[in-house]
């Protein structure tokens, strides 16, 4: 049981975002040059569920490591082939980055007190945009199942023609009930393995042990408790069998001390 969504009849726009690329560029949170997947966002007119051709009015980067979003301009150029490795990206798509993201670091630096600063304002900033999205993709389950809810009461009244409305109540009830728990994994199972890599790309990025990573993440647990909660199971995992490869010069170009 879940709930409808039912599009506008008459008159309407639609909206969609797609990955349509990647693109190199300097992550001010992450201090280096990553990977950004550049998301484009549609719209399109639509009338009586026909719609018309979709046309773009925004784009965001999407850093890899920190999953922070960026303002990006539709004049860039985007990479939309097979994954190359990030020297190659900077070639084709931004040639300057490296030049622009040691300026840019430099300064940052400079208006730093220390360079921890830095350092926790990039454990700061991956909680929270990991937090976020966390939420975001969740968000809609309490209405999705608000509205199952009353389809589940409708279908129960509908089979008490046929057998006893309570029998009839607790057999769609209990269908319910299951189908809101099922759905409610999948939905973090599926969530999870959206952020699966992450902890292993903040570690090498930042150069710091996984012990150290931990504790510098569990000390932000009462800011971003769920985004704390999936780093340290990633982190759990990787102790046990870290399989994700994630390497400087080939993923990223690491600006600081630490990483390079």
């Amino acid at each position: 049981m879940i709930g409808l969504k039912f599009p506008r009849l008459f008159y309407g726009r639609k909206k969609r975002q797609r990955a349509i690329g990647n693109r190199a560029d300097f992550c001010e949170f992450c201090l280096c040059v990553s990977r950004h997947q550049v998301i484009s966002f549609e719209s399109a007119q639509t009338v009586m569920f026909v719609s018309a051709a979709y046309e773009e009015f925004d784009r965001e980067s999407h850093c890899e490591i920190c999953r922070t979003p960026f303002p990006a301009s539709t004049r860039h150029p985007v990479h939309s082939g097979s994954e190359v490795t990030i020297e190659e990206l900077i070639r084709e798509t931004n040639p300057t980055a490296l030049q622009d993201a040691q300026r840019e670091f430099s300064e940052m630096t400079l208006r730093a007190d220390d360079f921890s600063t830095l350092e926790k304002n990039r454990v700061i900033n991956f909680l929270r945009s990991h937090e976020n999205e966390y939420r975001r993709r969740l968000r809609g389950y309490v209405p999705l199942i608000a509205v199952g809810s009353i389809q589940a009461m409708i279908l129960g009244l509908v089979l008490s023609v046929w057998i006893d409305f309570w029998l009839a109540l607790a057999f769609v009830g209990a269908i319910y009930l299951l189908c809101s728990l099922v759905y409610f994994m999948w939905l973090r199972q599926n969530t999870f393995a959206a952020f699966q890599g992450g902890a292993q790309r903040l570690k090498q990025v930042s150069g710091w042990e996984y012990p150290e990573l931990r504790d510098k993440v569990l000390s932000n647990a009462h800011r971003f408790p769920k985004a704390v909660d999936l780093v340290c199971k990633q982190i759990d995992l990787a102790e046990q069998a870290d399989e994700y490869e994630f390497t400087p010069g080939k993923d990223f170009i690491p600006l600081n001390p630490v990483s390079g």
